[in-house]
């Protein structure tokens, strides 16, 4: 069993996936205010940090295709 959260577990497969397009599209991504206006509170805190976490994962895919 690895000793990384699960949600680094969850999304580390899925990065090696995104080119840099894709992983500059991920950091770009925002959530509408208007979702953030009605959404339950709970779940919106924990699609941000799931967003957040594949943001900082994507930023690192880009620098290391242009630092290998």
């Amino acid at each position: 069993m690895s000793d990384k959260p699960l949600l680094d577990q969850l999304l580390d497969p899925f990065t090696q996936f995104l080119d840099a397009e894709s992983a500059q599209r991920v950091i770009e991504f925002g959530i509408a205010p208007a979702v953030t206006q009605r959404a339950d509170y709970e779940a919106l805190i924990d699609a941000t940090g799931f967003i957040a976490s594949l943001k900082l994962k994507a930023r690192r895919r880009l620098t290391s295709n242009l630092h290998p």
